[in-house]
Formats: structure tokens, C-alpha cells, sequence
């Protein structure tokens, strides 16, 4: 479990699989900008299990520290056994909580964590090219546009390297 000022973040399990978690992805502003689409509370519980039990992959609830309210999740893909690259995936699934610093806070956290227990040096993350908003967070973050991304022409790939 990590912490932020204003969040947890913790390993979702398949509890955390639920009628208000499946709604995001019925959410037309989220439907914009991912590509993975869950349809029944059994898929998302599924998808939290894979998850789970790929030690390559750390996917992290976000949740409010005063009413642990599940708000977002960020997923982290490893590259290789070393851990030293990562792909990223943030959303925020309370629309109330967008436009908060939510991302920012914990994408700042996540990454130290991530640099200091996993030694990971290279994150990477495909964003829309519309999603202004998330790209302005990613640059604010020190993130650097690469290139277009080869399976998703409207999308680019954009890098961070941590200093240890």
C-alpha cells in the first residue's frame, strides 16, 4: 500500500469488482481516451485476478484516504523480469474527482515508489493525441512526446526516465 496527502493506493482483489467500478467504463468521457472495455462485474473481477497473478503487472486502486472511496486505478505493465521499464495506464473513475490534481499526485508518488522498489528507470504510456488535458499533466510531470503510436494512429507514446 502507498500513500499520497489525499490517497491510498492499494492492489484492487475482486471485491473491489462492483456495479459503481463498471459504470466507468460506460462513462462517455472515458470511453474517449481507453481501449480495454469491461462488460459484466464477472470480466472485471477477472481482469483483477489476471492482474494479480502477472508479476509483471501492478495495478493499484486509487482511493480517497478519508472515506477509502474507490475512485481511479492506475496499472503499471512491466517490460521484463528486471523491472526497469513500465508502461502506465491512469483513470479516474468518479467524475467528481476529475480535474483535481488526482493524476498528478499520484503519478508523482507511484513513480518514487516505483524508482526506489522496483528500480524501475523508463515509464511509458500511449495517450490520446485529443486528450489535451492528460497530455498537459504528462509534460507538467517531465514525460517527453516520442512518437505515434504504431496500433493506435490517433495516440502518441510519450517517455519519462527517472533519476535515482
Amino acid at each position: 500500500m502507498w500513500e499520497t496527502k489525499r490517497f491510498i493506493l492499494k492492489k484492487l482483489t475482486s471485491q473491489d469488482a462492483n456495479d459503481e467500478y463498471l459504470a466507468w467504463f460506460h462513462d462517455k468521457e472515458i470511453q474517449k481516451f481507453i481501449t480495454t472495455k469491461a462488460k459484466t462485474v464477472s470480466e472485471l473481477g477477472s481482469f483483477i485476478n489476471h492482474c494479480n497473478t502477472n508479476k509483471l503487472i501492478l495495478l493499484l486502486g486509487i482511493f480517497t484516504k478519508n472515506e477509502e472511496k474507490h475512485i481511479g486505478n492506475i496499472k503499471y505493465e512491466f517490460l521484463n523480469k528486471t523491472y526497469n521499464e513500465a508502461t502506465m495506464g491512469i483513470m479516474i473513475g468518479i467524475e467528481q474527482w476529475r480535474n483535481k490534481g488526482v493524476g498528478t499526485e499520484v503519478i508523482q508518488q507511484s513513480i518514487k515508489d516505483l524508482s526506489k522498489l522496483y528500480n524501475t528507470e523508463t515509464i511509458g504510456l500511449g495517450v490520446s493525441i485529443n486528450n489535451v488535458a492528460a497530455i498537459q499533466v504528462y509534460k507538467k510531470l517531465g514525460f517527453k512526446m516520442t512518437k505515434v503510436h504504431q496500433d493506435y494512429p490517433n495516440s502518441i507514446i510519450m517517455i519519462l526516465t527517472l533519476k535515482n
